[in-house]
Formats: structure tokens, sequence, C-alpha cells
């Protein structure tokens, strides 16, 4: 399909799968308040129902607008949108980042347990539904936009779907996900988390650029193995791939306070049997002395040659590291924004 001329589906709605592949948008396309629905009443299982542009081609990106859209079930593969310009859209957030539906697509299916919250959740959600019908009645209002004849139709219809749904056990949805649940390619969707992320720093946004790096670099840990994988899932913990500067910082603390203790225990292990330690003033002062030199060999300022010495001067090069990435990156996104 090709649109030669200028697109508005502003405050359309998309109701259950639609398609936009191969797609040729020539001029100015607009998505302003344009809602994507997957449709009544399955809502969380209707899995194989969202927006796919895939191939899609936009002829002048500055010009195509996605502005106080839900996002949250649509999906760019092989489409370049780096330059399309989103305005007040909702994206799915997700363990401190934003995941796109296809990625969640991804998860279901490989993820048993996973997929088994999603199911009693989106179940749990149908049962309030269905036990309020003033709701009930309102969100298909919303969506469907019909008369009232018509509308009292669609409610019985929609109510027997529901319960028809409910009368499925999880096992029984757990199969059918599975079969319905398209296979989704990671390097695609690595593909489109680097696009968004270029789209949002070139509009100088880098917050919301950040979350879709966080993605990013998930998509990249999980298409690794062995020491690589292990490589990256040490660089989230430590600084969340160089996003965090809070992390680093609570780690230092951390491994200066884990090695004092470390050093107070070696020290009343070696000390006489017949040296008594009741005076807790003794022992708080013995702590706060191998704190002094915990937080200097942490600096690299105590070189003395013993084992947990060598141990916390290694943590500590690998966690100053994850520290002044975190900062460059900080430093970078805020010269870039003036």
């Amino acid at each position: 399909v090709v649109f030669s001329d200028l697109v508005n589906f502003s405050h359309t709605v998309f109701l259950g799968r639609t398609e936009f592949n191969y797609t040729r948008f020539l001029k100015d396309a607009i998505f302003r308040e344009t809602e994507f629905q997957p449709g009544f009443p399955l809502l969380e299982l209707s899995v194989d129902k969202y927006i796919l542009f895939r191939n899609a081609y936009f002829e002048n990106q500055k010009n195509v607008i996605f502005d106080n859209v839900d996002m949250s079930k649509v999906s760019f593969i092989d489409t370049d949108i780096t330059r399309i310009k989103f305005r007040n859209v909702k994206w799915e957030e997700y363990d401190n980042r934003y995941i796109l539906y296809c990625e969640k697509l991804l998860i279901l299916k490989n993820d048993g347990y996973y997929r088994y919250r999603h199911i009693v959740r989106a179940l749990n959600r149908l049962k309030r539904l269905r036990s309020n019908e003033e709701e009930l009645r309102k969100r298909i209002e919303e969506l469907y936009k019909l008369s009232d004849e018509r509308l009292s139709e669609k409610i019985h219809e929609i109510i027997e779907e529901i319960d028809h749904a409910l009368k499925k056990s999880v096992k029984e949805w757990d199969r059918e996900l599975l079969e319905r649940i398209e296979s989704q390619s990671i390097d695609e969707i690595l593909s489109m988390y680097r696009a968004l992320r270029e789209n949002y720093e070139y509009y100088l946004r880098y917050e919301t650029a950040g979350k879709f790096f966080i993605s990013e670099m998930e998509m990249m840990k999980c298409s690794r193995r062995g020491i690589e994988r292990a490589v990256l899932t040490l660089y989230k913990c430590l600084c969340l791939y160089g996003e965090s500067c809070t992390r680093p910082i609570i780690w230092s603390v951390l491994i200066i306070v884990l090695f004092a203790l470390v050093r107070l225990c070696l020290q009343l292990f070696s000390l006489p049997s017949t040296i008594s330690l009741s005076d807790k003033t003794s022992v708080i002062a013995m702590f706060i002395e191998n704190l002094e030199i915990s937080a200097a060999t942490f600096f690299q300022m105590y070189t003395v040659l013993e084992y947990h010495v060598l141990i916390e001067r290694l943590l500590s090069v690998i966690i100053l590291g994850c520290l002044f990435i975190s900062l460059r990156r900080r430093f970078e996104k805020k010269v870039r924004t003036r």
C-alpha cells in the first residue's frame, strides 16, 4: 500500500490486529490520540492482536507524528523510525526500562512462570470486569461507540465471550497462548530498541533514551552466551549499563564496610584467648580503624600484599570504572542538551 498524500489517523481506533506491512508513507503521517486496541474481551490474552509496522517506509520521517498514543501494543519491525516524532506517547515500563510488545511476546513464549503470572493476572481482571457490569458497559461504550440497540447486543456478545474465557483453566490458556504467540527474533527486537534510543537521543530526550538503551543492552545480553552474558549481567548489577551513578556508589560503600568487617573478624580470631573483648569501645575502635584501612585500600592508597587487600583493590577498579562510565555518560548528556 502506498499513501502518496497526507495521512491523518487522528482519533482513529484500530481494533484487533492491524498490519502496515510494506506500506509506504510518501508524505506526512499523523497518529494523534490514535487508539490501538486489542479488542474485547480477552485483553492481555489477545496475544495475536497488535499493530505491526513491518518493513514500512516513511519518506519524510520528521513529519510523521505519534502524539498522545499508547504504544504498548505497537511494533516496528524492519522499519526506520530514527527521526519519527513521538510526543506524549505511553511506552510500557518493566524493570527500570521500557519494554516493547514484541519482547513481551518473546518472554511469554520462553518463560513459563512469567506466562503463568500473565494469564492469572489477565483472568483476575476479567473476573473483576465481569462482576462490575456498569464498568463493563462503560468500557464497551468507550471502545465501540455504538447505538443503544447495537450496544446491548455487543454487551451480551462480550459477556458470553468473557464467560467462555473464564471457563478455561490456566493450563488450557497456557497451551493456547503458546500456539498463538508468534516467534520473535532477538535481532529484530534489538534493532527496534536501538532505533528508538537513537530517535530519543536525536531529539535530546535522554531520560527516555536511557531507558531504551537499557532495553537494548538487555536484548544484547539475551543474544550472548557464557562469559559475555556473565559480564553484561555484572555490568547491569553494578551500574545499570552505565545509566545509574547511584549503584556504583552504593556498591563502593558496601565493599568498604564488608572488607572492614572481614579485617575485624581476622583480628578478633587472631587474638590470644586470654584477652577479653568485653569492652565494646575497643571493638568499635578496631572497626573504625579497619574502616579507614578499607577505604584507603578501595581507593588504591593501601598496598600491603595480603589476599583480601588484593581482592578489594580488584573490586574497586571494576566499581570505580563503572562509576566513571556512568558519570561520563551523564556529563555527555548535559553537554549535548546545552
